[in-house]
């Protein structure tokens, strides 16, 4: 997936404290949450989102991961945390304020005919 500038946003098998380079630019992205456990609210679900070693989750379980971009020349806003599930993709994004402050947007996918 790309995000507001191209490179790697998420690696589904990326640990906490893993960082993706941003081509042609001096950011990088930091992988700040890798989860088994229930608790990303995503519509009437609560997906898998709190902080644990990827060596701890099993191939059949869910993962959701965040990742943050941290945002150097945009006045009022400290970083961008990406929220990604393996089976769901891109499922929200919390906006980081200079004030520490966060605004939540959940991003829903719907799905018309069967899972393969």
């Amino acid at each position: 997936m790309d995000g507001s500038l191209k490179g790697v946003i998420v690696n589904y098998s990326s640990e906490v404290g893993d960082e993706y380079d941003v081509p042609n630019s001096s950011k990088t992205r930091k992988v700040v949450s890798v989860s088994t456990a229930e608790g990303y609210s995503y519509s009437n679900y609560s997906l898998r989102s709190s902080e644990l070693d990827t060596k701890e989750i099993l191939a059949s379980e869910s993962v959701t991961i965040g990742v943050e971009e941290l945002l150097t020349n945009s006045p009022g806003l400290q970083s961008l945390i990406y929220y990604f599930n393996d089976i769901d993709g891109l499922v929200g994004v919390d906006i980081v304020f200079d004030d520490e402050t966060t605004a939540s947007y959940s991003f829903y996918t719907y799905y018309e005919g069967k899972y393969d």
